[in-house]
């Protein structure tokens, strides 16, 4: 999130903002936070940023997870949603539910299979 006031710009990130101006249009100035290109006033430097750190949950910075999701053809002609969220996999499958501590399905191991992700 950034907040830009007369003389200030507030951010709230995970990563450190960077403020720039701008290659193609030299008038532009931005400040970029967690991957957000935010137009700033012309005035605001990197002194005039004031930061404040999002906690990272679970060990690691959430603007680093990544997901990924598929929709795959089931064999009687449903359709299911593959996700994986940071290395967690799930299926809405019915067989997915029933896998127990295997959590996994014939979806899954597909997708795993055509990318080699094995």
């Amino acid at each position: 999130m950034v907040i830009i006031t007369d003389n200030k710009a507030v951010v709230h990130s995970y990563m450190v903002p960077v403020v720039l101006n701008s290659v193609i249009e030299p008038s532009k100035k931005y400040l970029i936070a967690d991957g957000v290109w935010t137009e700033v006033p012309d005035h605001i430097s990197y002194s005039n940023v004031v930061w404040f750190q999002k906690p990272f949950k679970n060990g690691k910075n959430e603007a680093f997870k990544v997901q990924m999701d598929w929709e795959v053809d089931g064999s009687k002609g449903k359709k299911y949603k593959v996700e994986n969220y940071d290395g967690r996999w799930s299926c809405s499958c019915p067989a997915f539910g029933w896998s127990g501590n295997s959590r996994t399905c014939k979806h899954i191991t597909k997708i795993k299979t055509d990318n080699g992700w094995n």
